[in-house]
């Protein structure tokens, strides 16, 4: 086994490690955690079976192999974005949501507030 294959597993295996870690104590969500729980299983994949990108390159049609990592980091980071846009927009309407909520109940309290102060009088 070559040296870069062996940093490869232990940093592989450190990123797993911290990721697992984070889900343990809630700083990560298992949702997100997937995506790079997902990366890491590539990447010792990728690791251990070092022919496997030039068998990737040869069948998508890429004269120089080592650019299929290159690839393979676009797609991820493109689906995390994705990921993430789609969290956020999902945190947006949630949080619009409840400000109008909190609008509604705020103008409820000044109501109720104002006919308790009548009554009293």
């Amino acid at each position: 086994m070559y040296r870069i294959q062996i940093v490869s597993i232990i940093g592989t295996l450190v990123l797993l490690f911290n990721i697992l870690n984070a889900v343990r104590t809630e700083k990560l969500k298992i949702r997100y955690a997937v995506l790079w729980i997902f990366t890491c299983v590539l990447m010792l994949i990728f690791s251990f079976w070092k022919q496997l990108i030039d068998v990737i390159a040869a069948a998508i049609g890429i004269y120089y192999p080592p650019s299929v990592l290159f690839l393979v980091i676009f797609v991820f980071l493109l689906i995390i974005v994705f990921h993430f846009s789609v969290a956020i927009s999902q945190l947006s309407e949630r949080a619009r949501k409840l400000a109008q909520q909190i609008a509604i109940l705020e103008e409820r309290v000044k109501e109720a507030g104002e006919r308790r102060d009548k009554g009293s009088s």
